[in-house]
């Protein structure tokens, strides 16, 4: 790839990854609305019908037996994954990879593959109302919790390689990114809206609002790193 395409297609996906990556936030907010809303307000968590549906039985990232559907959070829930995979396949490339771009884009490939994989399998549970699911689904969900910390260690080596100002702006999205996989969704929505007997109500929510500070958080990540590549002639 040519200097001057890579450039072109470095600006292009500046301006689209951060909002691929809010979309994603708010597609998982609409989501995790579709299960807890009205049934579980903020203050009411204890009411029969929230209780009701904090049951596993209700959860759809992914869908597992036996599983109940709750209008359209599996379907929308899908599409907030397909979105993180779009973002997160050239997020190795714009958080330091560009100089590599071929080999950088082929391990964002190889991160991307259990959250898509995810993806379509919860797509495809929402549209049939039944679970669909594909052998080692243990094994996907588990790389898909994992993949932030492969991102961690890419970041860490891109500033090692080529240091340049703004790596805490990269690691912030990173660990913004990292918190909204179900790990992290489990400690922190528990943490922040209490604990419940089985799933913490809005947690999918906590997800997104993170998803969504990634995506504003990429922006300065972004621009320091590329402002560190205009060459300043020294003086004479």
């Amino acid at each position: 790839m040519s200097r001057s395409a890579t450039d072109a297609a470095r600006t292009a996906l500046q301006g689209l990854a951060p909002v691929l990556l809010s979309g994603s936030g708010v597609l998982m907010i609409m989501a995790s609305r579709e299960r807890w809303w009205p049934a579980c307000r903020l203050g009411d968590f204890d009411a029969p019908d929230c209780l009701t549906l904090q049951d596993h039985r209700f959860d759809f990232l992914p869908p597992t037996e036996p599983w109940v559907p709750v209008g359209a959070a599996a379907q929308v829930g899908a599409g907030s994954m397909v979105l993180l995979s779009l973002a997160l396949l050239f997020l190795p490339w714009l958080l330091g990879g560009a100089q590599r771009p071929v080999v950088t884009l082929l391990v964002g490939a190889v991160l991307v593959a259990p959250l898509l994989t995810l993806a379509v399998m919860t797509g495809r549970s929402g549209l049939s109302g039944r679970v669909v699911a594909g052998p080692g689904l243990e094994w996907v969900y588990w790389l898909w919790i994992l993949t932030p910390i492969a991102l961690l260690l890419m970041v860490f080596a891109f500033q090692i390689a080529d240091p340049r100002p703004g790596i805490e702006w990269r690691l912030l999205v990173v660990g913004l990114v990292s918190v909204s996989t179900p790990l992290g969704e489990f400690f922190i929505a528990g943490a922040l809206l209490g604990l419940s007997y089985d799933t913490t109500p809005w947690s999918e929510a906590v997800s997104g609002v993170f998803l969504v500070a990634a995506g504003l958080a990429l922006w300065p990540a972004i621009r320091s790193r590329s402002a560190a590549q205009i060459a300043v002639p020294s003086p004479v």
